[in-house]
């Protein structure tokens, strides 16, 4: 178990795969974010299967902050991914596509809009083509 300090509490990272009990049908290296303390904003980050065939990443839960925020803390358990999400000027990428909560983002460079308790951000490579 790791615990995470962070401004608002202590939260406990746990891998779901190694808990007693555990269903084997769980998908692999499901982490959970624990609260420790009444009060925790989270967030959950996904990315899509398209990105996680280059790094795997499971779901995340994330202390709730701006989005650009919120990105970040979800890319500490997959570093090598935020190549994949951000360019060199840390904007969104222009093949990637983040919904939150189902509505898709459209500016790609501002990234400050604040997102709170129970918030989803997911991101996916957008696909192009003819």
């Amino acid at each position: 178990m790791h615990v995470l300090r962070g401004p608002t509490a202590d939260l406990a990272c746990i891998d779901e795969r190694n808990a007693p009990g555990s269903n084997l049908r769980k998908p692999p290296a499901v982490t959970i974010l624990r609260r420790l303390n009444e009060g925790v904003l989270m967030v959950r980050v996904e990315f899509a299967a398209s990105l996680r065939r280059h790094v795997e990443c499971a779901p995340q839960s994330v202390l709730a902050g701006s989005l650009r925020a919120v990105l970040d803390g979800a890319l500490q358990a997959a570093p090598e991914l935020a190549h994949y999400v951000f360019d060199d000027q840390r904007h969104i990428r222009k093949h990637v596509a983040v919904f939150v909560n189902n509505t898709l983002l459209l500016d790609r460079q501002n990234l400050g809009q604040p997102l709170t308790d129970g918030d989803t951000v997911l991101v996916i490579q957008a696909l192009t083509g003819g």
